[in-house]
């Protein structure tokens, strides 16, 4: 169904949006005193970096409407933490989010929501405990007939390619110098180029079963970010001495509605019709008219923001599946939908 297409574009420009935060380490000795060497300096020490571990809060608002046959809505404060643990050498993750949500009026009292997920041996293996809906260990193997998508998952993961792809192509500003947690660092404030955020979702979204060639026509990124972003600020300390990244904050809004959400469609129909002699259309109504009807009364938005600091570059660390893991069912083949909504 195209609306879960639609809501997963959503989703992962959320995802696009956090993924800038973590890598580096050159041992550089000498002060830079432009964003250009700071960066290309941070490029040169990407390569060394083996481990690390983070610790991230996040907190803001959310709400979505989804209407059809999949009707969903939901409106809710959240705020959490994730802690994550990086082995870039074993292609290995593990990472535990916690959450609690403050519903909108009329719904239950607080909730607390725990994600746990590992990238191990190419599985990915998660779970969730909430009062509202928990899932005890599940897994997916990251090869099979599309492909090796380790790397797709580790940079989900681990937010480091994608932000390495951003630091060479945005607008980088070298704002002073802070200690944190008594290392010396560089502040730089960071905008993304939003044509690399959508290269960047591309070659995600090409990896998947159907999207293979898929060409974007311009009109589609500019209706995703100029039409969607309300805000977007990132700001970065990274070490003097190594080069690696040791904080990072960020604040993002984003709005959607039918509006947008046609636009987006069409723009996506029409590329792929460019790859069909034969494109599909509804024998009782346009592509348009049945566009507009599906996406009516369509909403999302969200308002967050997050501070991540990394540590512990290079040390040793061990990722190993907790008790039950291993038994965890096998996904692979889940078409994803999930009867009802709360």
């Amino acid at each position: 169904m195209r609306i879960a297409k639609a809501a997963a574009v959503a989703a992962a420009l959320v995802l696009m949006l956090v993924c800038a935060a973590c890598n580096g380490g050159s041992g550089a000795t000498e002060e830079l005193d432009s964003a250009e060497a700071i960066v290309a300096k941070m490029m040169e020490a990407e390569t060394t970096l083996e481990t690390y571990t983070s610790e991230a809060t996040v907190d803001g608002e959310f709400s979505i409407n989804i209407p059809g046959e999949d009707a969903f809505s939901m409106e809710m404060e959240f705020s959490g933490t994730m802690d994550t643990v990086v082995n870039m050498l074993n292609q290995e993750t593990a990472a535990t989010m916690e959450l609690e949500m403050t519903p909108a009026e009329g719904r239950p009292g607080r909730i607390s929501m725990t994600m746990d997920s590992y990238l191990v041996d190419e599985t990915m293996y998660y779970k969730l405990d909430s009062p509202i809906y928990s899932m005890g260990w599940a897994k997916v193997g990251m090869s099979d007939e599309y492909g090796d998508l380790s790397d797709e998952s580790m940079s989900q993961m681990d937010m480091t390619q994608a932000q390495f792809d951003m630091l060479e192509c945005a607008d980088i500003d070298l704002v002073g110098s802070e200690r944190v947690d008594g290392t010396y660092c560089y502040v730089l404030d960071v905008a993304p180029n939003s044509s690399v955020i959508w290269d960047l979702y591309m070659e995600m979204a090409e990896s998947q079963p159907g999207m293979e060639g898929f060409s974007d026509p311009e009109s589609m990124m500019e209706t995703m970010w100029d039409d969607t972003v309300e805000k977007y600020t990132l700001r970065l300390w990274v070490a003097k001495d190594t080069l690696y990244p040791v904080k990072v904050e960020i604040a993002a809004a984003i709005t959607m509605d039918e509006d947008t959400m046609v636009a987006m469609e069409e723009a996506m129909l029409s590329g792929l019709e460019e790859q069909s002699s034969e494109p599909e259309v509804s024998p009782t109504m346009s592509p348009a008219v049945s566009t507009e009807l599906e996406f009516e009364g369509f909403y999302f938005h969200i308002d967050m923001s997050m501070t991540a600091f990394m540590r512990d570059y290079n040390q040793p660390v061990n990722i190993e599946l907790p008790p039950g893991a291993e038994d965890a069912v096998d996904m692979s083949y889940y078409d994803g939908s999930i009867e009802g909504g709360w």
